[in-house]
């Protein structure tokens, strides 16, 4: 029932996987990149924005590239980048390959990250030097596409109760604890 009235709430039918009533993270994105695409999906505080094709297009790139690095559902992938845009456009590749992405704070002190990294059992690090290699690139560094997620067996998707991110308190009393955010409780959040 609260499912139902959830779903009414947001204004779409809600499916996921494992036979639960909610529709998964990519298939949510996927269709708001159809149905949406030249609307503006991002706009930072300088007033640089993006529309939703412009975001597919550049997450495609970042897709291909992460998929031929052996990125994919559940790898944990830090992102330790300057720019908001970047930064965005990096999330939103690894929630389009079912990875669990890692925020970093650039301003954070490199031991501190390492430390962070560890802790969260990363497997692979975006950070500014990365990105402007792939970002120069004309297809992303080689030629993959990026993976089409929209019609998905819904087994190849990440299930709720899968890792959606990881992120880390302040540690103002100590280390910087991580807590896992899994795909369930992202879904109260509309594109």
């Amino acid at each position: 029932r609260a499912r139902r009235a959830l779903s009414a709430w947001m204004g779409h039918s809600m499916e996921m996987t494992g036979g639960s009533s909610i529709e998964s993270v990519v298939q949510v994105l996927e269709r708001a990149f159809s149905q949406y695409a030249r609307e503006t999906a991002i706009e930072t505080a300088d007033g640089t924005s993006m529309t939703y094709s412009e975001l597919r297009e550049r997450t495609d790139k970042w897709c291909a590239w992460l998929s031929r690095q052996g990125v994919g559902k559940g790898t944990r992938v830090a992102i330790d980048l300057a720019s908001p845009l970047r930064c965005i456009e990096c999330i939103v590749a690894c929630v389009r390959m079912c990875a669990v992405y890692v925020p970093l704070d650039p301003a954070t002190q490199p031991d501190r990250k390492r430390t962070m990294q560890r802790s969260a059992g990363t497997e692979f690090l975006i950070d500014d030097e990365l990105a402007a290699r792939v970002a120069s690139s004309p297809d992303g560094a080689g030629d993959a596409t990026a993976p089409d997620r929209s019609g998905s067996d819904a087994s190849e998707l990440a299930g709720e109760d899968d890792p959606f991110a990881i992120l880390f308190t302040s540690g103002s009393t100590g280390d910087p604890k991580a807590v896992v955010f899994p795909q369930s409780l992202i879904h109260n959040y509309r594109l």
